[in-house]
């Protein structure tokens, strides 16, 4: 039995906060990554977190443009 977590707004932005900074401009590429490895594994739920770490990704490159930029190593 599965214990049903509920993934709140602020996780999904944390992600996607933290997957700039990791991944910069490479940031929705990973996250992308990510999901599609869910799809293909048949975890419906983890992707569907993906999906909205991405969308999260798209609109913090389009508000904050010039933060993002190259991957910190």
């Amino acid at each position: 039995m599965q214990i049903p977590i509920t993934i709140t707004d602020k996780y999904i932005h944390s992600t996607a906060h933290r997957m700039l900074r990791q991944h910069g401009d490479e940031a929705e590429i990973e996250a992308a990554i990510y999901y599609s490895e869910q799809c293909n594994q048949g975890n419906v739920d983890s992707a569907a977190v993906w999906e909205q770490v991405i969308k999260a990704i798209r609109i913090l490159q389009t508000v904050e443009p010039e933060r993002w930029g190259p991957p910190v190593h």
